[in-house]
């Protein structure tokens, strides 16, 4: 249920954002010589910023992906530049490169599935990333869970920005009043407001830079340019001729605009649409869009039992949640002790009762109330012969086969 890192343009975090993502390998198996990278991030998955000007199809690494298919009576095999693997009957060979715009619509076509089957995924996507199914209106405040580093340099910046456009109105409305008073008195009176006017408005531009500065420091101080913060190592350029372009006070809210575009917009544009492609292949994005970002990320994800909203493991609530077959009543003293002992479960070790059980760490919107079909415990004959059998879990229909245990300790 995660997604696996490529190395490529498939990374779920943009690059300014490295120092927030965690990488975990899987042990490789006997028979593959490869281990698997798995991409992790607090704030869920977004795609890695691409140059929107590049029209090239988006391609693995060749000498990693490059496939070489035989037209013979060989097996298919992988090779690299150098070398060759797999039975070679002959020269006749087709090389194919295996777009990584194919997982990003295998991913949509996974969550639009697994939100028709009513499945629980146990992966975190990006508010960012779920309000391109919906409206896709950008904000600001979106770019926290793609990159928080850049989105709190940014905020001050963007909070300058709407000082200035405020600051804007206000001169204007001023304006517009004065004007409106110099109809009135006579001539030399209307010539010395318009002389003060002027004299005044040369004061406010030439001090007008000064005005607003970022922890003392005026914009013009930063040596920005039109050119997007993350991407490659000579920047993608936001507008023509960008890196000439200084960013001033004057042009610092068209700058924010265009930054805040590239990142959760322009540069994720093919991958976002691909999977939206495969979402739609399985599921309708105009329904999905009734939901509010929270609700979107509860559908897929459902809870995770960390933070805020623990989950509700009361004595009431289990009771409530809990089927008892194949002899078992609420009664029973074996699952009397079962629902004290999930009582006193911690956070770790609830998701890890609820993964053995169900085969994910995670319970859908709605917890145990939600969770289809309900936790069912089968009752299992214990007997002194073999007095340390273990419970064991069906996942496909989360039921617990617990052996009728006569003491709690064991």
């Amino acid at each position: 249920h995660r997604w696996k890192n490529r190395r490529c343009s498939s990374s779920s975090s943009s690059n300014n954002s490295n120092s927030t993502t965690e990488e975990s390998s899987l042990p490789s198996s006997s028979s593959s010589s490869s281990s698997f990278h798995y991409t992790h991030h607090p704030y869920g998955l977004f795609p890695r910023p691409q140059d929107p000007s590049d029209t090239g199809p988006l391609l693995f690494s060749i000498n990693n992906r490059r496939r070489r298919i035989s037209h013979g009576a060989g097996s298919v095999g992988i090779s690299s530049s150098s070398g060759s693997t797999g039975n070679n009957n002959n020269n006749n060979y087709a090389f194919s490169f295996r777009s990584p715009l194919s997982l990003f619509k295998n991913a949509g076509r996974l969550l639009g599935q697994a939100i028709i089957e009513g499945r629980t995924l146990d992966i975190d996507i990006s508010p960012a990333l779920l309000e391109h199914f919906g409206e896709g209106r950008i904000q600001e405040d979106h770019l926290h869970y793609v990159d928080p580093v850049l989105h709190k340099s940014l905020s001050k910046l963007f909070r300058l920005a709407r000082a200035v456009k405020h600051y804007k109105a206000i001169t204007f409305m001023e304006r517009l009043r004065l004007e409106a008073g110099e109809g009135r008195g006579g001539r030399r009176r209307r010539r010395q407001r318009r002389q003060r006017r002027g004299a005044a408005a040369a004061a406010a531009a030439a001090s007008f830079e000064k005005l607003f500065t970022i922890d003392g420091c005026t914009v013009e101080d930063l040596c920005l340019s039109f050119v997007a913060p993350v991407g490659s190592k000579q920047g993608i350029e936001l507008a023509a001729r960008g890196s000439d372009i200084a960013v001033t006070v004057q042009n610092l809210e068209s700058y924010l605009q265009k930054v805040y575009s590239y990142i959760l917009s322009s540069s994720v544009r093919r991958q976002i649409d691909a999977m939206k492609a495969g979402f739609q292949e399985v599921c309708s994005t105009e329904a999905f869009s009734v939901l509010d970002l929270t609700e979107r990320a509860q559908l897929i994800s459902g809870e995770d039992g960390k933070g805020i909203r623990s989950w509700d493991f009361s004595s009431e609530c289990l009771r409530n949640n809990i089927v008892c077959a194949q002899g078992y009543t609420l009664g029973s003293p074996s699952i009397q002790n079962l629902i004290e002992i999930l009582g006193r479960m911690d956070a770790a070790t609830r998701r890890g009762f609820i993964q053995y059980l169900t085969g994910c760490p995670r319970l859908p919107a709605g917890q145990l109330a939600a969770l289809r079909p309900k936790i069912t415990v089968v009752r299992v004959p214990w007997s002194t012969s073999n007095p340390s059998v273990l419970p064991l879990a069906s996942t496909c229909t989360n039921s617990l086969k617990l052996p009728d245990y006569p003491t709690k300790v064991q």
